[in-house]
Formats: C-alpha cells, structure tokens, sequence
C-alpha cells in the first residue's frame, strides 16, 4: 500500500476562514512544570467556531490549523466506509458585506484523525534526540529523513486515515480515500505522493528539528492512550 498526503485548502489572499474569537476559548499558554522553557499551547476549552466571508471549500483549514469538513464530505466518508477519523460540529457564521445574501453556512465539521501508521521507523533516517519531557510530554525528533520511508506498513493499523509520528499535522490516506475524493470531486482537497518532490517539505523540517507533544494534543485521549502508552508518547 502506498498512501498519499492529503492536504485541505488554505484559502488564498486574505484569510477566508478564521477562529470566531468570540464564541471560541482557548485555555492560557502555561510553562511547563519541570522545564520552563517549554511552553505549552492553551487547551481548547470549547468547539471551535468559525467566521467565513465566504462559502467555504469541501475541505479546509482554518488558521488555528484545525482541519474542517462539510457536511456532504462527512457523509460521502461514512457511506464509503472510510475508517480512522471522528468529526465534531463546530459552529460557524458569515461576516462581511455579503454576510445577509449569503445566508447560512453549511454544516461544518472538524475532522480529528484516529488512525495510526506509528512512529516513523529507523529506516527513514529520523530519530528522537530529545525527550519526551517528563513533565510536558515534549520531545523532538532529527535526522536526514528519506520521506519515501516514513511509512512502515508492519506499523500501521489498516485504517484509511491516519498520523504517522512525529508529524501529526499532516494527514495520510490510503488509495481508498484518494479514490473517494477524486470520484466526489471534493474542492479544497489535494493529494500528494510521498515521491512527490513537494514531500522534501518532511525532509527540511527533519534537518532542523521537528518538536511535538503528547499524543493526547492531537486526538481524542482515550484513543492516544490507548497508542501512545505502550510507546510512551500518550
């Protein structure tokens, strides 16, 4: 199996899609409790909600980096069966000269992956040089990293979305999904080959340093432990 990159629209020119400050709250930045310099994000303390100035793609980022579906992407996903993901409906109005003629959005829906294609293997040139912080979970990850040996098949639990770690940003699907999305023509999706020369994007990061969290920053608690413990990244 040769999975792609799945990347969502980031809009172009002035933001399209933005956090509602109003409506959306977020925990304070906090110091980690046994090495200061670590910072830790603040916690969503709510659903995240969403101001658009227009309709808005299929798939589509926003620019606190949550990553958004319609309604119509949520449900061709659980008609096809594609597995490895969970959404949750967040809210969102319009803004904007055209807010009153544009009526309501669609339903919206941020996407949270759950699927596991484990830590990148050895083979890969990545390895971890620090970490993970005892009191923050920090830990980062060097190396001259081949990309087209992130994925690890003996490593991945077979569902059709997934993180491979150290780098939970990025979504990887399978064919399956690929198909799913060209056959539905879904607007804001592009897909990217682990050969594509685009895909070096992993190997600069690597050369520099790639800093994560516990697993638990990036999806749902129970499904981190349940990964992360064993591997001691939960």
């Amino acid at each position: 199996m040769q999975p792609q990159l799945l990347f969502f629209d980031t809009g172009s020119g002035p933001r399209l899609v933005s956090v509602d400050t109003e409506r959306t709250v977020y925990g304070p930045r906090t110091p980690c409790p046994v090495d200061p310099r670590h910072i830790l994000p603040g916690a969503p303390l709510t659903a995240p909600s969403l101001v658009l100035r227009s309709p808005p793609s299929d798939l589509f980022v926003t620019d606190g980096l949550d990553r958004m579906v319609t309604g119509r992407v949520r449900d061709i996903f659980l008609e096809a069966g594609i597995t490895g993901w969970e959404a949750e409906l967040v809210g969102a109005r319009y803004t904007g000269a055209r807010a009153a003629s544009l009526g309501e959005p669609p339903s919206l829906w941020r996407l949270v992956t759950t699927g596991w294609g484990g830590i990148a293997p050895a083979r890969s040139g990545l390895r971890r040089v620090e970490g993970p912080c005892p009191g923050c979970g920090k830990q980062v990850y060097r190396g001259a990293l081949d990309p087209s040996r992130l994925f690890d098949c003996e490593r991945w639990d077979g569902s059709d979305i997934f993180m491979i770690w150290p780098f939970p940003a990025y979504v990887w699907v399978t064919p399956r999904v690929a198909d799913v999305v060209r056959a539905n023509n879904l607007k804001g999706a592009r897909l990217l080959s682990l050969a594509d020369p685009e895909a070096r994007v992993f190997a600069a990061a690597a050369e520099l340093g790639v800093g994560t969290w516990r697993l638990s920053n990036y999806m749902p608690r129970d499904r981190a432990r349940e990964l992360g413990t064993p591997l001691g990244i939960a």
